[in-house]
C-alpha cells in the first residue's frame, strides 16, 4: 500500500479473495496461503512501538484485509526498513541502533521493553498492533 491510488488499494482485498477462491477450488485452501507484504508505511506512528497505528488512511483497508488473513489462517507480512527511521533521525546514535552497532538501547515508555536495534523494534510494532486489534497472534507475523 505505497501508494496513494485508492482504486488500486481498494483492489488488493478482492484480489486476494480471488486468489483464495482459486486456491480452494484447487484443493489446496489451507495448503497455501494469500497474503502480501507491506511496508511500515502502514503506520502513522511506530515509537513507541506498543502505541503502534495503523496509518489512519490505510486503516479500513486493513482492518478487512487482517480479517480475511485472520479468516484464512494467513499471516500478516512486513518489510521493515531500519534505515528509514535513521533518514528521519540522523542522530549518530540512532545510526548505531539501526546498524545493530553497540549503543544504550531505547526503552519503550509503554511497556518497560529495551530494544537494543531498531528491527526488533519495528517487528514489535507490527506485533503490538496486531495484539490492540485483536486480529492475529503474534505467530502470525512474517518479516521480509
Amino acid at each position: 500500500m505505497l501508494t496513494n491510488d485508492q482504486n488500486l488499494i481498494s483492489q488488493l482485498l478482492p484480489a486476494m479473495q480471488n486468489m483464495q477462491k482459486a486456491l480452494s477450488s484447487a484443493s489446496l485452501g489451507g495448503k497455501v496461503k494469500v497474503s502480501t507484504v507491506h511496508s511500515m508505511a502502514i503506520l502513522s506512528r511506530s515509537d513507541p512501538p506498543s502505541s503502534g497505528l495503523f496509518n489512519p488512511a490505510y486503516q479500513d483497508t486493513m482492518r478487512r484485509l487482517l480479517q480475511f488473513q485472520k479468516d484464512n489462517g494467513s499471516p500478516l507480512a512486513v518489510n521493515p526498513y531500519p534505515f528509514f527511521a535513521y533518514q528521519s533521525d540522523p542522530r549518530p546514535e540512532t545510526l548505531a541502533f539501526c546498524l545493530f552497532q553497540p549503543n544504550s538501547g531505547r526503552v519503550d515508555s509503554g511497556n518497560g521493553i529495551k530494544y537494543m536495534n531498531m528491527f526488533d523494534a519495528q517487528v514489535s510494532t507490527s506485533k503490538f498492533f496486531l495484539i490492540t486489534w485483536n486480529i492475529c497472534s503474534i505467530a502470525d507475523l512474517l518479516v521480509w
